[in-house]
């Protein structure tokens, strides 16, 4: 189990056979705004993906990749020009079509920035490569994928929706 432990800069891994707990230190951490007052936040999504495993790091604005098994760091992406105030929110990984998808969030003020999706080429699991945003009506909120049928489904803050996007 990977569990993003936010302010403390660090994602703790807990072997489901064993019991043990790894640490995996060293994320950035960053301030951002919400409703008035400034938090602490880091690392905050975790996505596992074929070998790796995708953190997302609210603290720097990046997505980071960690192998499985030796829980060794690899490189890590930034998920916006670094100009845009956005961070990470959400993060999954679609097998179907080998593509790292994120619901996003703004570090304070406008939310008009966040209102997308942004989808990486992860063919090369150890590499992303931005791909494409998804323009949407509102923040996106939570996120299920079914890639049976190709589907990634979220709910639209604002709209009060539930989309269906083909992947």
């Amino acid at each position: 189990m990977w569990v993003p432990a936010s302010n403390t800069g660090s994602v703790d891994v807990i072997d489901g056979k064993t019991d043990a707990v790894s640490q995996i230190a060293g994320f950035p951490t960053g301030d951002i705004e919400r409703r008035g007052r400034k938090i602490t936040v880091g690392p905050t999504a975790a996505s596992v993906g074929d070998g790796v495993v995708y953190i997302g790091d609210r603290g720097n604005a990046t997505i980071c990749t960690i192998d499985a098994i030796t829980l060794e760091r690899g490189e890590c992406f930034p998920v916006a020009q670094p100009s845009a105030a956005i961070t990470p929110d959400g993060v999954v990984y679609v097998a179907a079509t080998r593509e790292l998808w994120l619901t996003l969030r703004t570090k304070s003020g406008d939310n008009a920035p966040a209102k997308s999706l942004e989808v990486f080429d992860a063919s090369d699991p150890r590499h992303l490569k931005w791909k494409t945003k998804i323009p949407l009506e509102g923040l996106a909120e939570g996120y299920a994928v079914d890639n049976g049928r190709g589907l990634f489904y979220t709910n639209v803050e604002g709209p009060g929706s539930t989309i269906a996007i083909d992947v």
